[in-house]
């Protein structure tokens, strides 16, 4: 059972991934100009939780050896995978308690008092945490039917305001450099105005200067057409 999740949430997380990869390349063909890439909390939050998943997978991989050297040394399992079938420890743990083996049955009570939760803490919260720094890494753009956020698209008809930000100097995925903050007023999806209790919604993005110029005419492009 705990071996089929395992199995699971890695075919989940690979398959999103896989998905997205080729969504961005059909998103990508009409690419005009791309924008920086911001150092976010989401990000920060995405690595940082896959830190704790590797610190979770340590404790369960010391539990599992643990548990695995006391069962398999007492012949009472066959290989390491018996230790993730929920049916083969049921059996074993009563097994050794009918038999006074208590060392045996408190290795078995560990293992699936804290071992297997490790490991589906480690599963939920590494997975999100590469999925969450897979997507936070994905690069903005400008278009010439509308703006890329982050593999989201969204058409200048959507789009109500604009403004430049003053040149600014910080530290950014693509290293320390120099940009414009471009902001854009977003009409919200009913979903998200329901959620936030707000119809426009608030995005930026990170303009390098020598890119200025092409943005400025892709934008004024979109305005006339909006006209």
């Amino acid at each position: 059972m705990y071996l089929l999740f395992t199995l699971l949430m890695i075919f989940i997380t690979s398959t999103w991934i896989i998905i997205q990869e080729r969504k961005k390349k059909v998103l990508e063909k009409s690419v005009a100009i791309y924008a920086l890439r911001k150092i976010s909390w989401e990000l920060i939050a995405g690595i940082f939780m896959f830190l704790v998943a590797l610190v979770l997978c340590y404790f369960f991989i010391e539990s599992l050896i643990k548990a695995f050297y006391v069962l398999y040394n007492s012949h009472l399992i066959d290989s390491a995978l018996d230790l993730f079938s929920t049916e083969i420890l049921n059996k074993v743990q009563t097994y050794t308690l009918e038999n006074s083996m208590l060392a045996e049955w408190a290795g078995i009570i560990s293992f699936k008092g804290t071992g297997l939760k490790y490991l589906i803490s480690a599963i939920g919260i590494g997975g999100s945490g590469i999925i969450t720094i897979h997507h936070e890494l994905q690069k903005s753009a400008v278009r010439m039917d509308g703006i890329l956020l982050r593999m989201q698209k969204t058409s200048w008809d959507k789009i109500t305001y604009y403004q430049w930000g003053e040149l600014d100097q910080g530290r950014t995925l693509d290293g320390d450099r120099s940009y414009y903050i471009l902001r854009f007023n977003v009409k919200a999806s009913k979903i998200e105005a329901w959620l936030t209790k707000n119809d426009m919604a608030e995005v930026e993005l990170l303009i390098a200067p020598d890119d200025k110029e092409a943005v400025d005419n892709i934008l004024a492009k979109a305005l006339a057409a909006k006209q």
